[in-house]
């Protein structure tokens, strides 16, 4: 069960955390609540999509700024797991993401990106 303001309450995310498939890029595009959560954690986290939110909320869409960004997040999620860099956001991505949504929706005031401004960048602190 997820636990983070922003992941919680989407079937989808939950059904995904729980071991269901996972949320990726793919036509039609996936559950468009879902993939607008997503941004919105990895923003909050402190990617930089400014794509995804060129209108200022996330597009829901699972393009490309998306994908790097979530394969960027493994990659520091996971460091030593390449077989985790995958781009998908299934159980063990969204609990990592979860974790690091949760202790910032406890500790936090203010959203990550303005301590973090690059896609390429991550407070590793964030990864247990």
């Amino acid at each position: 069960m997820l636990r983070s303001r922003i992941l919680s309450g989407n079937p989808r995310l939950e059904n995904a955390a729980a071991g269901g498939p996972s949320i990726k890029r793919r036509l039609p595009d996936d559950d468009f609540d879902a993939v607008q959560r997503i941004q919105r954690a990895l923003r909050e986290i402190g990617y930089t999509m400014s794509l995804s939110f060129k209108s200022g909320d996330a597009d829901g869409k699972f393009g490309d700024e998306t994908y790097r960004a979530i394969a960027d997040f493994q990659r520091h999620a996971f460091p030593d797991q390449p077989g985790q860099w995958d781009g998908r956001v299934g159980r063990n991505t969204l609990a990592q993401m979860d974790s690091a949504l949760s202790s910032d929706d406890e500790t936090e005031d203010g959203p990550a990106e303005e301590r973090i401004s690059s896609v390429s960048t991550v407070d590793p602190s964030k990864f247990g």
